[in-house]
């Protein structure tokens, strides 16, 4: 599926803007589930909604034969080169994560870090469908808490109606529904709420950068008049500020997310 019938479905366009802005911050994220989700030497790993590669290449690192997956060409080609470039064998596959093009129990590990959008309940299902008895799915997503749920409220009274849909991926950050949800795959869930902390150089400095880059406002700054853009800019960066914990000139934020591993019978 091409970006534009992602979009069309209601998904962010990642070939808009630079998605490294993001996963330079995720990182560490990737460590966390891939370690939590006992990834190990041998493993055959799906890295599901893989952006540029982050979670795939800390699986390679476990000792993990992987694939990525992701739906936008633009990031399997950034990822690719990525990979490539850090001498990670990493095989990457464009295709849609509630259409996984795989048999069933191709995987002994299907995972995705903040991948998983909206009403797509269908990629966990797919995840599940992928795995091994026996095997393991693990993600993680935003709790919609502190500064990631924060930043939606300025944000939603300039958005389209589809991308209101994006907020329902909250569900997959609460705890009792995603026990809930997951209670027709598994008995075995193991939930850990996590914060990562996403430092960068100033509050301005992320404020100019973010814009540039992020996807998701990159769509929305090519359908604001001017003064809507001047007052989106500003309210981002009151918000950002007040929600600052560096004692000096940096900017640290803290991004709270809940970390899901779930084990298939």
């Amino acid at each position: 599926m091409d970006p534009q019938a992602a979009k069309q479905r209601g998904r962010i366009d990642y070939s808009l803007g630079h998605y490294t802005f993001w996963s330079a911050v995720f990182g560490p994220a990737s460590d966390r589930l891939v370690d939590t989700a006992g990834v190990s030497p041998g493993m055959r790993v799906l890295d599901v909604a893989s952006g540029d590669g982050n979670t795939a290449l800390a699986a390679v690192r476990s000792g993990a034969t992987v694939i990525a997956l992701d739906i936008t060409p633009a990031q399997v080609r950034r990822g690719r080169l990525r990979t490539e470039a850090e001498g990670a064998a990493v095989q990457w596959v464009e295709g849609d994560e509630d259409r996984l093009p795989f048999p069933d129990a191709t995987f002994d590990c299907a995972l995705c870090t903040f991948g998983i959008e909206g009403p797509l309940d269908s990629a966990v299902d797919e995840m599940f469908r992928v795995v091994r008895r026996g095997g393991v799915v693990g993600f993680t997503e935003w709790t919609g808490e502190g500064v990631v749920g924060a930043l939606w409220e300025p944000l939603s009274g300039f958005a389209s109606p589809d991308a209101e849909q994006q907020q329902d991926a909250d569900d997959w950050g609460n705890e009792d529904r995603v026990r809930s949800r997951l209670s027709k795959h598994s008995s075995v869930i193991d939930l850990l709420r996590q914060v990562l902390l996403a430092r960068f150089e100033s509050v301005d400095r992320f404020c100019t950068d973010f814009w540039q880059n992020d996807p998701e406002i990159r769509a929305l700054d090519a359908v604001l008049t001017p003064d809507q853009r001047s007052v989106l800019r500003s309210q981002l960066r009151r918000l950002i500020a007040d929600r600052n914990t560096a004692p000096d000139s940096a900017l640290v934020l803290e991004l709270n997310y809940l970390l899901t591993v779930a084990h298939k019978p």
